[in-house]
């Protein structure tokens, strides 16, 4: 029998057969409590305490006392606030049915699941003990927790193990790759005269293929980093300060071309200075390359701050404040349509011989976002540029 049945009769048709002794004898048969409790309202009509005006068998064995004719509070010693009264108030006042399951511990630990219906001035409620099916549940959490916490130390033996492979083979392969352009620049310096003007020419494109792989290599030690970064403790880092030391890295690069760059003052955030610092040099850098032949590099920093809500992107968060870095550019910018690809690893959406780079450097912005529980778009078009928007939290 279920609340939804009783629900299907009248308060009065329910009271005529509480009263008739059949029922209730067929009631007292039922595995499941089955209970009737009156509002007890006070000189505001505010809903002061309940009173059992009809328990059935299996209710009363639930409660290992005879509560037929008492107060709720009696049960509770005399703590009306308790959920469970909170529900039931809630019940009357809106008519809005409760289900629930709520534990017991009374030398032993008993859940039940109660399922609440407004009945008159009152409520009927159906109580069912589910204390073996939440203690088999509880077991199989354990079970999965116990696998899950050995598949995590193994996951993490497994990625030391590989960040120590990745440092190594990436230290030993840098290492190797010097030792090739110093070799070669040896023999250009010292065997010029032997060789040919092919020869030469040859020496200096493989040069030229070894710095690139060179490049290539501190781009992906870079990006597996990150990862190692994810552990470290969140600080108050001032994007001002960021911004001085990656202009300062940057400083021939910007001498060089002309660049001119101007910024709003900017925030301060929770997060991972060294990485942060990783997104705005790749940021910058970026818009220097990319600029146009005949026009100086001209790169603007924007601040703004806006609702999740009014952000159309997956990751935005609702009704939550957003700090928008934006790094604006006036260079060559790309089609609109490929905004999503530019972010992924080893993206080139432009001549490999004219821009240097590994295509690694975007993926990274992206990473570091993500870590800083942000995210990061672009707005671009040929010609005119390209504005990318980095969307940090707002602190409180």
């Amino acid at each position: 029998m279920s609340v939804e049945v009783f629900s299907t009769v009248s308060p009065e048709e329910l009271q005529t057969a509480l009263e008739n002794k059949l029922f209730r004898g067929i009631l007292d048969t039922m595995p499941s409590g089955v209970q009737v409790l009156k509002a007890l309202r006070g000189k505001r009509n505010e809903i002061i305490d309940f009173t059992y005006v009809f328990v059935n068998a299996a209710a009363e064995n639930f409660a290992c006392k005879k509560i037929t004719g008492k107060k709720l509070s009696s049960l509770f010693k005399g703590e009306n606030k308790h959920p469970f009264f909170e529900k039931l108030v809630n019940v009357v006042n809106t008519g809005a049915p409760e289900n629930f399951v709520h534990n017991f511990e009374d030398g032993i630990q008993k859940w039940f699941h109660y399922a609440i219906n407004k009945f008159d001035d009152g409520v009927l409620v159906i109580q069912e003990d589910v204390t073996v099916q939440e203690q088999e549940a509880e077991e199989k959490i354990k079970e999965l927790n116990k696998t899950l916490s050995v598949k995590n130390r193994e996951l993490e033996a497994a990625n030391s193990e590989l960040r120590t492979f990745n440092s190594i083979a990436a230290s030993d392969y840098k290492g190797t790759l010097k030792n090739l352009y110093t070799l070669f620049e040896f023999i250009l310096t010292n065997d010029a005269p032997r060789l040919s003007n092919s020869g030469r020419a040859n020496l200096r494109r493989a040069q030229s293929s070894i710095q690139k792989m060179k490049l290539l290599t501190e781009d992906i030690i870079s990006y597996s980093q990150i990862q190692i970064f994810e552990k470290d403790i969140s600080t108050a880092v001032d994007l001002n300060m960021i911004l001085d030391v990656v202009l300062q890295k940057l400083h021939s690069k910007i001498k060089e071309t002309g660049t001119t760059i101007k910024s709003d003052k900017l925030p301060v955030i929770k997060g991972y200075a060294n990485l942060v610092e990783l997104m705005f040099y790749h940021l910058l850098n970026n818009a220097i390359k990319f600029g146009k032949e005949d026009t100086p590099p001209l790169i603007r920093i924007i601040v703004s701050q806006v609702n999740g809500s009014y952000i159309n992107h997956a990751d935005a968060l609702r009704d939550t404040w957003y700090n928008i870095i934006s790094v604006s550019d006036n260079g060559i910018g790309f089609e609109q349509k490929q905004a999503e690809k530019i972010f992924t690893m080893f993206s080139r959406l432009h001549e490999k011989s004219k821009y240097k780079g590994s295509g690694i450097g975007l993926a990274i912005c992206k990473k570091i976002m993500s870590i800083h529980d942000g995210f990061i778009t672009v707005e671009s078009e040929p010609g005119k540029g390209s504005t990318f928007n980095c969307l940090f939290l707002l602190q409180k």
